[in-house]
């Protein structure tokens, strides 16, 4: 089996790290559930504990890298040419509510003056689901299992869109938009987890996404694994400015095409 290299070794000792209290903690979330106050102490302090460790285990291979994590925002490190995207829990709700669809993910992001900044590798790994997925540029999208049975990604190669299962993300906000063009697909899932929705797509488990409101760490990673499994990415407006527009559509070409003409 072909090694690690050496920034995909880095985000996996980190994130093995993070897995093992999310484990833990996830385990205490049933018992939780009928309690007065509920689990959102406690979860959030898991988020901060694994925010912490990330950072801490990040930070001892390059400490001169900078950071962007949604909860304690944007540090700036020695080194401009390099940031940490963290996420320590997508689906973060999902988590709260003892369902297994959530994932810590870590982007590598590299940004070299004059030129648009670039995710060059990302971990993300679903504790609950016991599966670890890794990509790196120009090397491929992977899921990796606990038995390491290692497996390439490649997004689904449907055409037809009532072959096709959607996926929709904060679909409760957007009934009426997404309704109209999730028409006539085999059927619609909504996950509660933009990462994982989008490494699902990568992997062919879902056909396509549409996706709104979410933050950077929502997406970086993700939207890396469906380039590095041969998807498409585009805004709901056929444009690349998905951060600009909050909305984005992943996909394999064919779909990417029949969705955008619907939107």
């Amino acid at each position: 089996m072909k090694a690690y290299s050496a920034n995909i070794n880095i985000m996996m000792g980190a994130v093995q790290k993070a897995r093992r209290v999310l484990v833990r903690d996830f385990g205490e979330i049933e018992n939780l559930q009928t309690s007065r106050k509920g689990p959102e102490d406690f979860v959030s302090k898991s988020y901060d504990k694994v925010e912490d460790i990330l950072l801490r285990e990040l930070q001892k291979s390059h400490p001169d890298y900078g950071f962007l994590s949604e909860n304690s925002g944007e540090i700036e490190g020695e080194n401009k040419e390099y940031r940490w995207i963290i996420e320590p829990i997508d689906g973060i709700i999902n988590f709260t509510h003892g369902q297994p669809f959530f994932c810590v993910n870590i982007a590598l992001e590299k940004c070299v003056d004059g030129e648009a900044p670039e995710i060059i590798a990302a971990v993300v790994c679903a504790p609950a689901l016991r599966e670890m997925f890794w990509a790196e540029k120009g090397g491929g999208a992977w899921l990796e299992t606990e038995d390491c049975i290692r497996s390439r990604l490649r997004v689904s190669g449907r055409k037809k869109i009532e072959d096709s299962l959607l996926a929709v993300d904060s679909y409760a906000n957007d009934v009426k938009k997404i309704g109209a063009v999730a028409e006539g697909f085999s059927d619609i899932r909504c996950f509660g987890s933009t990462t994982l929705s989008l490494i699902y797509v990568a992997a062919g488990r879902f056909d396509a996404l549409i996706g709104h409101k979410f933050g950077y760490g929502d997406v970086a990673a993700g939207m890396f694994f469906v380039k590095e499994a041969g998807g498409a990415l585009f805004d709901t407006k056929a444009k690349d400015k998905i951060m600009e527009s909050q909305s984005l559509v992943a996909a394999n070409a064919d779909l990417s095409f029949q969705i955008l003409k619907r939107l």
